[in-house]
């Protein structure tokens, strides 16, 4: 092989890794500028790195997959220290923020963690339907052993003294 030839094929291969290079970036949730570069500087290895690289999308949604589910969880709400209970109350603010989860749900979670809702609209009379629900949430959490018998008599008596 000829010293054009090379050059043409290195040419060819470094072409192909500045096309490529951030194609799969963007795919696998990687900095799209960053390997163009990389695919310029670096050619065929910068090619054969991004392919191996993690797909950071998959990671990002199992952390907050993983974050939800825990913030939800109620079992464990007793042992909770004040900062891990403010992490699950910008959790349960978030979701609320995005429509996941309701109003009543919202001062349910926040509740159940031992904090009080900001912002909750305690004057209105929930529907009939909301009442059952809640009730059942309540006796949920007192069947966890995350709240007590005294508190949800008294969450009991409140929702229904608002019918």
């Amino acid at each position: 092989m000829d010293y054009q030839t090379a050059e043409f094929l290195g040419l060819i291969f470094t072409v192909v890794s500045v096309i490529l290079c951030p194609i799969i970036a963007s795919y696998k949730g990687r900095s799209v500028v960053g390997w163009f570069f990389g695919g310029l500087f670096l050619g065929l290895i910068g090619l054969i790195i991004v392919a191996c690289l993690s797909n950071l999308n998959n990671i990002d949604n199992s952390v907050n997959s993983y974050s939800r589910q825990s913030a939800l969880s109620s079992s464990n709400n007793l042992l909770l220290t004040p900062q891990q209970k403010s992490q699950k109350a910008a959790i349960f603010k978030s979701l609320l923020e995005k429509g996941t989860i309701s109003q009543t749900e919202y001062e349910l979670k926040m509740q159940s963690i031992g904090m009080v809702a900001k912002n909750s609209d305690t004057n209105s009379n929930p529907s009939d339907s909301e009442v059952i629900n809640l009730l059942e949430k309540y006796k949920k959490l007192l069947d966890d052993g995350v709240i007590t018998q005294e508190d949800f008599n008294t969450k009991k008596a409140e929702l229904l003294n608002k019918k």
